[in-house]
């Protein structure tokens, strides 16, 4: 087995890929707000030059609390890792990404009728940039020697893995480990992101093992009455959403169905993962 540390970081300062996705998120998410302000103050323009005058100075002032805002976080008010985060970004990206978004929310509203969906969509999509590539932003270290894998804060002993199914995407490597039964504890990263050296360390590990079950496996052990409760909670959690859907009058019964479906939704993946895993 080699005697090597294999470590790798995946962040927008150091992953060019990150950063272009930080670009389209900011754009997504600021460009509407930015294009939706031109209009109407285009429109005050119009009609009323004191309430005109009113917005500016409020869309001013905000623009010039929040520019303060992030030169104290570029400054050093941010841990280091975020901090060179916000360094290795191009304003002119930035601003490139939030004009092109602005101009499509000023056209969509002028020339379409779908001007609000354009923007609910901007947004949204602008959400879910930022989510990926926060799930993207990863760092850890693969220890050969030891035969441990460092991962949000986990330590996971490699050889409890029973088997890794991955795919490459770009410098990413997705990695969902499967684990012996009982070995590890619920909390255990099953998800990783990592590198290909990363990915092919694990793998080296894996096989200069020969150990067919991972050691002290009872360690770890849950009572399979508590993982059935936790399956019920889990189960009757995920029922809640359809319940009140149909048993709740329409209107606001259905909207109130929805909202609480949503937390069930949550609370039911939470449970039902906990009787797959622990």
């Amino acid at each position: 087995m080699p005697s090597t540390v294999v470590r790798w970081r995946f962040s927008p300062a150091a992953t060019r890929s990150l950063r272009l996705l930080v670009y389209a998120a900011v754009g997504l998410l600021v460009g509407p707000a930015v294009g939706f302000v031109g209009l109407l103050l285009t429109t005050l323009l119009r009609a009323d030059a004191g309430l005109l005058l009113l917005v500016v100075a409020l869309f001013v002032g905000l623009g010039v609390g929040s520019g303060r805002a992030l030169v104290g976080l570029a400054s050093g008010e941010l841990p280091t890792p975020i901090h060179e985060d916000v360094r290795a970004l191009s304003c002119r990206w930035v601003a490139g990404a939030v004009l092109t978004t602005a101009g499509l929310t000023v056209w969509g509203f002028r020339a379409t009728g779908v001007g609000l969906e354009l923007i609910v969509g901007s947004v949204v999509t602008g959400v879910l940039a930022l989510v990926i590539g926060a799930g993207l932003r990863t760092d850890g270290v693969v220890d050969c020697d030891g035969g441990t894998l460092t991962y949000r804060g986990h330590t996971v002993p490699l050889d409890a893995v029973r088997r890794v199914r991955s795919a490459r995407v770009g410098p990413f490597v997705l990695a969902l480990l499967r684990y012996y039964d009982a070995s590890v504890g619920p909390s255990t990263p099953r998800f990783v992101v990592c590198s290909a050296a990363a990915r092919r360390a694990i793998a080296s590990v894996r096989s200069s093992d020969s150990a067919t079950t991972a050691p002290g496996a009872e360690d770890h052990a849950t009572p399979i009455a508590v993982r059935l409760v936790a399956a019920a909670f889990g189960l009757g959690c995920l029922a809640v959403g359809p319940l009140l859907w149909v048993g709740l009058p329409a209107g606001g019964g259905r909207l109130l169905a929805v909202y609480l479906g949503l937390f069930g939704l949550l609370f039911g993946a939470l449970f039902i993962r906990y009787a797959l895993v622990a």
